[in-house]
């Protein structure tokens, strides 16, 4: 998912930033046709997360979401949490990973003093 707020926000992300998450997506892509014997491709969208997440769940009947959460930065915050709703209303089983430190982050602030 390409978030605008992300893509476009010019003290989001630079220009190597985007051109390096670019090519990975790419590359991913490459790989998967590759390694798949009907040829599977990565489909990337971009929009509003909760509105499109909406319309392919629906689309694809999807019954299980997967992605990377966040829970320091407050636009990312609320956007996950409208997505965690947005799936429960739906009835699509949600998984958050976190990975943007060695440790969660919700996790050391609980262990230190804030």
């Amino acid at each position: 998912m390409l978030d605008p707020w992300f893509t476009e926000n010019s003290t989001s992300v630079g220009a190597n930033r985007m051109v390096f998450m670019l090519e990975a997506l790419a590359d991913l892509n490459t790989q998967l046709t590759k390694l798949t014997p009907a040829g599977l491709r990565l489909v990337v969208a971009k929009g509003n997360p909760k509105s499109v997440f909406t319309k392919l769940c629906k689309l694809y009947a999807v019954q299980s979401l997967t992605f990377e959460g966040e829970r320091v930065e407050p636009y990312g915050s609320q956007r996950d949490k409208e997505i965690r709703e947005m799936c429960t209303e739906q009835g699509v089983d949600v998984e958050e990973c976190f990975t943007h430190t060695l440790f969660d982050q919700e996790f050391l602030f609980q262990k230190g003093d804030r």
